[in-house]
């Protein structure tokens, strides 16, 4: 096996280590209601608390200039991303995600199991996607330009009560704004309004902008898109044939763990979503559960915590350790084993995988090395440690020239087969092959281009 099998390392590290499970309690509180300023605070500090685990970044703006933040937890090369509050209404996810951020961080100092998949993958978490939104839920107009208020009441049909708000504050429904079959989503009211409102065109908000963006800059292996409620989970949209089987089975695990009810599939779904749009363009899985039971057009109450936080604490370790899977396999296939030479002329790192974060705490002098397979700039060699990855950035790479020895005359054939016309004979020596076809090899002769079998 070329690829280190973390999956397996993990259950037996869970066997001789009994679970602990530490409150998430550091910087996040449990139960409380997530508002933008709060979201931004815990980040930061959770980013001065733990500074080898976390990465804490600024992927674009909002409409009003809020931030968009993302996080990563882990150091490993293949990626999951949760996201959270793609509508206003639903900041109850935000809670969710905040405190999975940070159960992760306190159960990896404790918990060997979590220490290791974080060596081994990083999670990216988009706690709240439409911050305008759900600060005009929380606080109301007063949050927003002077100038802007009577247009922002006008989407609201003049209500001042913004709890039913799922748009973001110039009145288009995040959800609705991803490239996957937009043109034919259902309900569109036609008008900036407080909720569903497609826009005028795909990626018209500058917060879809930054999420997709952000989306190929990490190229996750799965995704998963927080909303409530509901306690179900969507999982399909016009999923490929090719993965159909694979994406049924995770969504099955998903609903085990949550104890949620899995969406059955529609011949005609209504697009626009992030996971829809997820799935199509990467044919990767794409989960959205719905959190919570059902609260109608109203924020769920936070009584519902508990519960809620009870059913999801595991997804981001089950969302991992999947990740990890998937990238192994996708890796796995694109190996290509074909014999060069590298010549290395620094101290190369070793590694036990395609996987930066997963060393093997040695290094190989500067030297011409022979490789027998290869993927992109990772190159696998024999050491003293076994089969090892190096990854060289500028390799100078040289193909091995084959050759075959030839200790009798040998006869000379136009075509690889042996009851095909002998064009001469070649006398014993050991002579360069162009290419190969089982015990058949193509050499250049005084004849030009030939094939002998050398049994």
């Amino acid at each position: 096996m070329r690829i280190k099998p973390l999956v397996a390392s993990l259950i037996i590290l869970a066997m001789l280590a009994p679970f602990h499970y530490a409150d998430a309690a550091d910087v996040v509180k449990q139960k409380k209601e997530y508002t933008y300023e709060m979201v931004k605070r815990d980040l930061i500090a959770l980013e001065k608390s733990y500074p080898d685990l976390v990465e804490l970044k600024t992927i674009g703006k909002t409409e009003y200039g809020r931030e968009i933040y993302a996080i990563s937890v882990g150091k490993g090369t293949p990626t999951a991303f949760v996201n959270a509050s793609h509508h206003a209404r639903e900041h109850f996810t935000t809670a969710i995600v905040m405190n999975q951020i940070q159960d992760l961080l306190t159960r990896s100092e404790t918990e060997d199991k979590v220490n290791t998949l974080l060596d081994h993958v990083t999670l990216w978490f988009v706690s709240m996607v439409n911050a305008d939104g759900v600060t005009l839920v929380q606080q109301g107009v007063s949050a927003f330009p002077e100038a802007d208020r009577k247009a922002i009441l006008a989407m609201n049909d003049g209500k001042t009560d913004f709890s039913r708000w799922k748009a973001n504050a110039k009145g288009i429904d995040l959800n609705r704004q991803y490239p996957a079959d937009w043109a034919n989503i259902k309900s569109n009211p036609g008008k900036k309004y407080y909720a569903n409102y497609k826009g005028s065109s795909p990626l018209q908000t500058k917060e879809n902008q930054a999420i997709m963006t952000f989306t190929y800059e990490i190229n996750p292996q799965m995704t998963m898109s927080y909303h409530s409620s509901g306690q179900v989970i969507y999982w399909n949209f016009h999923n490929d044939e090719s993965v159909i089987a694979r994406d049924t089975k995770l969504a099955r695990q998903l609903a085990q763990i949550t104890g949620y009810k899995l969406m059955t599939p529609t011949t005609n779904p209504s697009g626009g979503g992030y996971s829809d749009w997820f799935i199509q363009t990467f044919k990767r899985p794409a989960y959205t559960p719905e959190l919570a039971t059902s609260s109608g057009e109203r924020p769920v109450k936070l009584n519902q915590f508990a519960e809620e936080w009870k059913r999801n604490k595991e997804v981001p370790i089950w969302l991992a350790e999947n990740a990890y899977i998937l990238w192994r396999d996708e890796v796995q296939s694109k190996l290509i084993e074909e014999e060069v030479e590298i010549t290395l002329t620094e101290k190369t790192k070793i590694y036990h995988s395609m996987n930066k974060s997963d060393s093997a705490y040695s290094t190989i002098s500067p030297t011409t090395i022979k490789s027998t397979a290869h993927w992109d700039k990772w190159y696998l060699v024999e050491t003293w440690l076994g089969e090892k990855y190096i990854y060289v950035a500028d390799a100078e790479i040289v193909t091995p020239v084959k050759t075959v020895n030839i200790t009798k005359s040998t006869k000379m054939h136009a075509i690889p087969y042996e009851n095909s016309n002998v064009k001469g004979y070649l006398s014993p020596q050991t002579i360069k092959v162009i290419t190969q076809t089982g015990n058949w090899s193509k050499v250049n002769t005084w004849l030009g281009e030939v094939w002998i079998q050398v049994k």
